[in-house]
């Protein structure tokens, strides 16, 4: 899995600006929020995130099982804030991918 970071302008949220804030402001606040993120949780770009997981299962005999495999991403979700000097802010969400989790089933196949 590559990790990454989800920087989502689009759900910005925006208190105490008078004036309205372009698209292109948001875009270059979310550019900057990323690479403060990438920096706090030491990701490089390409950065890939490897686990390796055992699973015994106990098959009698004469029969089959069919295993069930399901690999979860684990976020952490936050808010960037971004403050103005007059007390206005700005609170951006983000999520990182942070592990990586397994959840497995066995069935008997019939």
């Amino acid at each position: 899995m590559t990790r990454s970071v989800t920087v989502e302008q689009q759900r910005a949220t925006v208190n105490g600006f008078n004036a309205a804030l372009t698209f292109a402001t948001l875009a270059s606040l979310g550019q900057t929020l990323q690479a403060e993120l990438r920096g706090t949780y030491a990701l490089n770009a390409g950065m890939t995130l490897t686990r390796t997981k055992t699973v015994s299962v106990e098959i009698p005999p004469h029969s089959s099982i069919e295993l069930v495999l399901t690999w979860k991403i684990i976020r952490q979700p936050g808010f960037g804030q971004f403050t103005g000097v007059n007390g206005q802010y700005l609170d951006m969400p983000f999520q990182v991918d942070m592990d990586l989790a397994l959840e497995w089933q066995a069935n008997n196949v019939v």
